[in-house]
């Protein structure tokens, strides 16, 4: 007969006895290294949260990630601010290109009448 070995707490590396272990997305975790990646607060089987993006770690209701970590550049607040800083320096290049660079600066270039 093939004796199972004891599965080990990814948290401790140590031996997680079914007496003392919560097995959670095919893990085995000590009751007490069964704690939020972020916050190290102590979870249950009901307060206990995976992130939707397929990531590992477990976390608390107030650490789950609400965006993967790919995603948060390619964000629609992110393209915004990209097009607005690129709109400002394309406006100020126009600017200097229709004004000329010492009108600009405020360096008049001809005689203001009386």
């Amino acid at each position: 007969p093939e004796i199972m070995a004891t599965p080990k707490c990814p948290e401790c590396q140590k031996s997680a006895y079914p007496a003392e272990s919560i097995k959670v997305k095919e893990q085995t975790y000590h009751k007490a290294c069964f704690k939020c990646t972020e916050c190290k607060s102590r979870l249950t089987l009901t307060t206990f949260k995976v992130s939707d993006f397929g990531q590992p770690e477990i976390f608390c209701a107030k650490c789950v990630p609400k965006i993967a970590p790919c995603q948060a550049d390619k964000s629609v607040e992110f393209e915004r601010t990209k097009r607005a800083t690129n709109l400002t320096s394309e406006v100020r290049l126009v600017n200097e290109q229709l004004r000329g660079a010492e009108e600009t600066l405020g360096k008049a270039t001809h005689a203001v009448p009386k």
